[in-house]
């Protein structure tokens, strides 16, 4: 009886790790992915860190000025748009239905004859537009010159959330210890003597002078973002100590909560 309660009891433990695990990992594929996103848009990036440069203005004040703005929209400017949409719709309707079979395929309605034979949604537009201007928001006019979208900016924005979370003393730089604490929203794990090895490498690539003791190095936001776009560059440089049992803590140290989670069940359970 007694084996058979405690074998329940390692059952429903085991469960519940194996559940811990899983909601972990979960969280933890999700920073993966904003990892790729950030990768992903890294011409866009470029491109935004020479305008900004060009501009003579940091990297995140390009990107609040390429912000959508709010603008106020007449009546009439409402209608023609709604009128020049109406024309494109049956445009591409005609241009779609010129390989169907003419009998059959349906006659492209005019612009202004959709508008006359729908006078209810044409009331209640002017009901909700209304004599006075609305306010809306619209891409800024030089992001669309420039091709920036902001699908492209959403990647960089949240890397600067998570740069400006972890810069406490409002110094615009980080330290080793808080870009280990920024890499982990991107399910990056690193001890700290990765973390200034990898940077300090980074870095030096980029034309920069780094201290000796390179733990006391410190990047800003333009440089860390780019390093998170580069960071598989450096995979190789995560030296680990000769000490054995250094060693062990070091990898236990770099292990994901989900890994090293897992790692500690497996030592655990065959010595209960």
């Amino acid at each position: 009886a007694d084996f058979l309660q405690v074998s329940t009891y390692l059952c429903v433990f085991a469960a519940l790790e194996f559940g811990f695990v899983q909601f972990v990992r979960m969280s933890e594929d999700g920073r993966a992915e904003k990892l790729k996103g950030l990768v992903k848009v890294k011409p866009v990036a470029e491109k935004l860190f020479n305008l900004s440069r060009a501009q003579n203005m940091t990297l995140i004040k390009l990107l609040n000025k390429y912000a959508p703005k709010e603008v106020q929209v007449t009546k009439e400017e409402m209608e023609a748009k709604k009128k020049a949409a109406d024309a494109e719709a049956a445009e591409a309707k005609e241009n779609s239905s010129d390989d169907e079979d003419q009998a059959a395929a349906p006659k492209p309605v005019a612009p202004a004859a959709a508008n006359a034979a729908s006078p209810p949604a044409t009331q209640a537009s002017a009901n909700t537009v209304g004599s006075q201007a609305l306010k809306v928001k619209r891409s800024d006019p030089e992001a669309v010159k420039e091709k920036v979208k902001e699908a492209d900016m959403a990647f960089i924005l949240y890397a600067y959330k998570i740069f400006d979370q972890y810069d406490a003393d409002n110094s615009g730089c980080l330290s080793i210890p808080e870009v280990r604490k920024a890499f982990t929203y991107f399910n990056i794990y690193m001890s700290s003597r990765q973390a200034a090895t990898v940077t300090c490498m980074y870095l030096r690539d980029m034309g920069n002078n780094t201290p000796k003791n390179e733990v006391e190095v410190e990047v800003r936001f333009s440089q860390f973002a780019f390093l998170m776009m580069s960071i598989d560059s450096y995979s190789l440089a995560r030296s680990e100590p000769r000490n054995l049992i250094f060693k062990v803590l070091n990898r236990f140290v770099c292990m994901s909560p989900s890994v090293f989670t897992d790692a500690i069940m497996k030592i655990v359970f065959p010595l209960l």
